[in-house]
């Protein structure tokens, strides 16, 4: 996966957040198996004029799905 933009946090946040704004569905399901976190709000809302196909909001509870990997 590619970044291509990154922005100011809007403030902590302790559930990750993901925007599809694109039908990236496989996507989605690389990054829910990857960080292994179940408890994510996953939002579909298409965006045309979006530059990126998936914003991604890391919350607190993305550090806890990584502890219990290792």
């Amino acid at each position: 996966m590619q970044v291509v933009e990154f922005g100011v946090p809007t403030g902590a946040s302790n559930t990750t957040k993901i925007v599809l704004c694109s039908s990236k569905l496989y996507a989605l399901r690389y990054l829910i198996e990857r960080f292994g976190v179940i408890d994510w709000q996953i939002v579909i809302q298409s965006y045309p004029d979006s530059t990126v196909y998936i914003e991604m909001q890391i919350g607190e509870d993305i550090l806890e799905g990584l502890s219990k990997r290792n």
